[in-house]
């Protein structure tokens, strides 16, 4: 049978191999001292694993009979039983011990091994390395904030000095739980410990800010400040991760604070941006602040910044939030000529259209929202459930609203036009309205072969000779399709 070779591969993922100092060899392999160190802790951790759940075996069988006794992961005498007559390990095999025991035993059984080695006097046993490998276990095995700082609190007990990699840890468990207070609270003291931070403890920090779209905008701009004060050119990801924490911050503000935000992105450079000026929009998108939203639209252009669809889909919702339908509709029109951008037509999404159709049923514009829906189909747009929803809400509204002129009830406001079920019966078939139509022109001088009360009032009959091709040519200019599929 061919021996087995402990090669880098071979090891656990949660053991690493930073522990060993001898090196690989020649053929990537490790050294033959490092392999039996690697034989001694597995060995150690298999005799402490068997000591333990022997303990928890016999307290299970006195919890039968209603005795409680003490928790075995807090006893170092089942330890001190198997390590008793053990050589003191090194600092990477104490290392090795922790990290093979944390993914099994949980935190809790690696700290008390490591104080049982502290007290037993082994020298190697408190160390930065040491308690590094504990924190280890908490960030990325088993995620225990509350554990983290039981090590910290045993590494100030024992007079070990946190280093830059001790903090990195704390705050990446942190950024786990999304804890931004307490990630600060630990680059406050990493900073009076005059210990420099680097690239990954900002990066964290701004992580934390964001953690689960919580934007902490405020907060993740002082990380990116601090990391900019420090003479350190921020990397894309950092920069990326930053404008997602800002645009959610917006998202949960007002006009003034989403402003602010901006204010403060100016001062750090990175307000001249289509995602800056898109979370501002944002903002007044979801408070109606239409006029502010025109306002921010024109400084974007002045700026020579870049529009795109999430642009003119904040614009158009600010509009349509605010009840000015008309401007909405017109700052479609803007959109789909390329007003702001270079003349270059900026194509509109499912959004835009279920914002403009929106807008048009708050409006009680039954018509006009069946005329934004032909143009949707036009442009090659696919609805959604979203479309199809605000869609029958638009008619059932409209129809309410007639039967309450037929019946002489006193209504607030009324619809520019009566409800024609026609139109929406053919809303899916498109091109086979639009030929019935252009039939009914021909054979009744009306565009609807609808009763009269269901019919609203057409234009006068077309006389322009069928096109061979394109049935988008049977529609006058204010209603073609391709308003919304300009591209």
């Amino acid at each position: 049978m061919k021996p087995r070779t402990w090669s880098r591969e071979s090891i656990p993922a949660t053991v690493g191999t930073a522990a060993f100092s001898n090196g690989r060899g020649p053929d990537g392999n490790l050294s033959k001292g490092d392999r039996m160190k690697l034989i001694k802790c597995s060995a150690l951790v298999s005799e402490l694993l068997t000591a333990f759940r022997k303990e928890e075996r016999r307290l299970l069988t006195f919890d039968r009979f209603n005795k409680y006794a003490q928790d075995v992961r807090a006893r170092k005498d089942i330890v001190g039983a198997v390590l008793a007559e053990t050589e003191p390990l090194d600092a990477g095999g104490i290392v090795l011990v922790l990290k093979q025991l944390g993914p099994v035993g949980g935190p809790e059984l690696g700290m008390v091994t490591l104080e049982w080695m502290i007290e037993a006097g082994w020298p190697d046993a408190c160390t930065i390395e040491a308690f590094n490998g504990l924190l280890s276990l908490c960030d990325r095995i088993c995620i225990d904030q509350k554990n983290a700082f039981k090590v910290v609190e045993m590494l100030k007990k024992y007079g070990v000095q946190p280093d830059l990699f001790t903090y990195n840890l704390l705050i990446s468990v942190c950024r786990i739980q999304g804890d931004y207070l307490k990630a600060f609270e630990i680059f406050g003291e990493m900073n009076r410990s005059h210990v420099v931070p680097s690239v990954y403890t900002y990066a964290k920090l701004i992580e934390t800010c964001n953690h689960r779209n919580s934007g902490h905008a405020h907060e993740a701009l002082f990380a990116y400040r601090s990391l900019l004060n420090a003479g350190t050119i921020a990397p894309e990801h950092i920069k990326t991760e930053l404008l997602s924490c800002i645009e959610n911050g917006c998202e949960k503000t007002d006009l003034k604070g989403a402003l602010e935000i901006y204010a403060k992105l100016q001062a750090i450079g990175l307000a001249q941006t289509t995602r800056s000026y898109n979370a501002v929009l944002n903002t007044c998108g979801v408070r109606g602040e239409w006029i502010a939203a025109l306002d921010v639209y024109a400084c974007m252009k002045n700026d020579n910044v870049l529009v795109n669809t999430i642009t003119f889909n904040a614009i158009i919702r600010a509009c349509q939030e605010a009840g000015e339908v008309n401007k909405a509709l017109e700052v479609f029109e803007w959109m789909i000529e390329g007003r702001g951008n270079s003349d270059r037509p900026v194509p509109a999404d499912t959004e835009t259209y279920n914002i403009l159709i929106r807008a048009c049923k708050a409006a009680g514009m039954l018509e006009k929202a069946l005329e934004v829906f032909t143009w949707m189909q036009g442009a090659g747009v696919d609805p959604n459930n979203e479309t199809y929803d605000e869609m029958m809400k638009t008619v059932d509204k409209a129809r309410k609203w007639d039967d309450s002129i037929e019946l002489g009830a006193s209504v607030s406001e009324l619809r520019p036009a009566p409800y024609d079920g026609m139109r929406v019966m053919y809303m899916e078939n498109f091109l086979e309205k639009t030929l019935d139509e252009r039939l009914a022109e021909i054979k009744l001088g009306e565009a609807s072969w609808a009763p009269n009360h269901m019919r609203c009032p057409t234009a006068p009959p077309s006389t322009a000779p069928l096109p061979p091709t394109s049935i988008y040519h049977f529609l006058d200019a204010d209603t073609r399709p391709s308003r919304g599929g300009s591209r």
